[in-house]
């Protein structure tokens, strides 16, 4: 049992351990709730590792990064990066808070392809070094926790917008483009697994509201790929 007690106390932590372990009380509501919570977050952490692969993938194949926002894709990255360094800083488990450092990593080569595939590479060799500066800077502990704070909590507009961002492209575009379907509904399901997670677990109100928020935008966008194609219609050939 000795060995086993590492990953139990992963799923039961602090007296779950002993209420539902040692004493075989299986039945205790929040320890069951707190049971639920962590599975679902390894779910989620496990998927995440793997969210961005079919839009990175979609875009390699087609040689081509249209539709793709800027502004939505930098600001998703300073979201996953910002709550990265909150959650830690905050002591909270990896668990709660894992899926935006593999987001963070696979936004960034995300971006790389845009900058490619637009012939920007000279953006692509100054944004990398700063990027790695705001993480040494934001983990080094030279950022304030009040500063941190204010960080997370402007991740709630910077997600928006992102969101919103994209909203927009797909609008005036009238077509998804190279949007991954796959990528976008495990965002969805993402947003929507860490909003019980986030109420079990840490009761944090930036982070709830955070998720809640994109949430609610993840459907919106969800829900462009029923009203849009792929690709736009091909305009009409006018008669001779």
């Amino acid at each position: 049992m000795e060995s086993l007690k590492g990953p139990l106390t992963f799923f039961f932590p602090g007296d779950c351990y002993e209420e539902v372990v040692v004493n075989y009380n299986i039945f205790d509501g929040q320890c069951l709730k707190l049971f639920n919570s962590r599975l679902l977050s390894l779910g989620i952490i496990l998927g995440s590792v793997l969210v961005k692969v079919p839009q990175i993938l979609k875009c390699v194949k087609a040689g081509s990064v249209e539709n793709l926002s800027y502004l939505a894709t930098f600001l998703e990255l300073a979201a996953a990066t910002f709550t990265c360094a909150y959650n830690h800083h905050k002591g909270f488990a990896f668990s709660s808070w894992g899926e935006s450092f593999f987001i963070a990593i696979q936004v960034v080569v995300l971006l790389a392809l845009m900058f490619v595939y637009d012939k920007q590479t000279v953006y692509l060799l100054v944004f990398l070094p700063c990027f790695a500066g705001v993480i040494l800077y934001l983990v080094s502990g030279l950022a304030t926790p009040n500063a941190l704070s204010m960080l997370q909590t402007s991740v709630i507009p910077m997600m928006l917008l992102s969101r919103l961002s994209q909203i927009v492209t797909t609008f005036k575009n009238g077509a998804t483009g190279q949007l991954s379907l796959i990528t976008c509904t495990m965002n969805w399901l993402g947003t929507g697994a860490r909003i019980f997670t986030t109420l079990q677990e840490t009761q944090d109100p930036i982070i709830l509201a955070t998720f809640t928020s994109s949430f609610l935008m993840n459907t919106i966008i969800l829900a462009q790929f029923a009203c849009y194609p792929a690709l736009p219609p091909k305009p009409a050939k006018k008669e001779s």
